[in-house]
């Protein structure tokens, strides 16, 4: 964090290795990057400056945090993503904001994310791990405040780790606010919708759910006064695309009782719902 608000210690640092590096040349173009951006004469030092300004906000924020601080700082308990995923460990975090000493959005957004990028980079590390390694599972529980396109490529690439995904969010509109809702809806194959929102969002779930073939428009003959009329020829209908669960019906969903799509293991896709018996009422107040 020092060399990063100083950038006269971060030039000397690397003054100190430059014959090293040179020598090494295992990082070609580091030492040009390095004058370029943070040396005293480099041409985008001014922009470089303004632009470590945010993270280091945060980084310090974070750093001021004695709970979080105590979890990023100890070496001797911290988790090992990699061998956690290697042995199928349970870990479990709890990044309640009143569980984090009353820290701000930005702390818990932070900490959020270097436990998702550290989990992250140790199930990516190395390929062929992932096909003898116990099939994991990661849950997130409201992933509204980390949401971006590269932690949605992150996920994708997850499936080809050996590792399940799912996240929740309270609204579609909230979880797509820094990625498309076509890429966020793609990369989960199924989802479960517990209606209580607006009817627009729930007319984007009906959409996604599809639909099928059905008779419509068939009007109800309600003259009855003659044989030849109840048997009369009625052309009003056809078969049309419907929704397979309307916008209406996922908004007046029952407690416990979710819309779903699931992906088929033989391909395909199963859509309904159904009824979370062991869901009471002490989960909705």
């Amino acid at each position: 964090m020092k060399l990063l608000a100083n950038f006269k210690l971060l030039e000397a640092l690397v003054e100190k290795y430059r014959k090293h590096l040179e020598t090494e040349n295992k990082f070609p173009g580091l030492i040009e990057y390095f004058e370029n951006n943070f040396f005293e004469k480099g041409h985008n030092k001014r922009a470089m400056k303004k632009q470590m300004e945010a993270p280091l906000a945060i980084i310090d924020s974070v750093l001021k945090n004695q709970g979080i601080r105590r979890l990023l700082c100890n070496r001797l308990e911290n988790v090992n993503f990699e061998e956690s995923l290697k042995n199928g460990k349970v870990s479990l975090f709890c990044l309640r904001k009143g569980e984090l000493s009353n820290s701000s959005y930005s702390n818990y957004k932070a900490l959020g994310n270097i436990i998702f990028n550290l989990y992250s980079s140790a199930a990516t590390i190395d390929n062929n791990l992932a096909k003898n390694r116990t099939p994991n599972f990661l849950y997130f529980d409201d992933f509204t405040p980390y949401m971006t396109e590269t932690a949605l490529e992150q996920i994708s690439d997850f499936s080809k780790q050996n590792i399940g995904v799912t996240i929740t969010g309270e609204t579609l509109e909230n979880l797509t606010k820094n990625v498309t809702q076509i890429n966020l809806l793609n990369t989960f194959s199924s989802k479960f919708i517990f209606g209580d929102s607006s009817y627009d969002e729930m007319q984007i779930w009906a959409n996604h759910f599809g639909t099928k073939k059905d008779w419509v428009g068939v009007k109800q003959n309600t003259d009855d006064s003659s044989l030849k009329k109840m048997l009369a020829y009625d052309d009003s209908g056809k078969w049309d695309n419907v929704p397979l669960i309307k916008a209406g019906k996922l908004m007046g969903g029952k407690k416990g009782a979710p819309a779903y799509r699931l992906r088929k293991e033989k391909g395909g896709y199963e859509v309904g719902a159904l009824k979370l018996s062991e869901i009471t009422d002490e989960f909705y107040n």
